[in-house]
């Protein structure tokens, strides 16, 4: 039960109605780190609530967020989760590269097109995946 109600108010911190952008960061990255430790945690509904798929909504929202740096550092933690994934061979790395794609195509179609620091981020973390 403490398990359930953690997961549901960090993922309530975590979304876009959280005005403080440094509590969504702190919140993503510590529902982040534990997809990492115990990734069957976030693959269970929690209350009802599907956590993989808000989860997956929280890192889409914040991978498209306008501060560099906030987008970057969840970048970061997609990647390092997804490698894990991967070599754990979870049917949720899939869905997880499918988030990180879908918000780079969607970052670089809007008026971010010219910001190469995430574009080279993430092409140059493609590419180590896929090496």
């Amino acid at each position: 039960m403490v398990e359930s109600n953690l997961i549901l108010r960090l993922l309530a911190l975590a979304s876009e109605n959280t005005p403080d952008p440094a509590m969504r960061l702190i919140a993503t990255t510590l529902l982040f780190d534990l997809w990492y430790m115990e990734p069957i945690i976030v693959c269970n509904p929690r209350d009802g609530i599907a956590v993989k798929d808000t989860l997956n909504e929280v890192i889409l929202a914040g991978i498209l967020h306008q501060d560099k740096v906030y987008r970057l550092t969840l970048y970061g933690c997609a990647f390092s989760v997804l490698t894990h994934l991967i070599d754990l061979k979870s049917q949720e790395a899939p869905i997880l590269l499918k988030t990180i794609i879908a918000g780079f195509i969607t970052h670089m179609q809007g008026p971010n097109r010219k910001e190469r620091v995430t574009e080279e981020f993430v092409l140059k973390n493609l590419g180590d995946l896929f090496e």
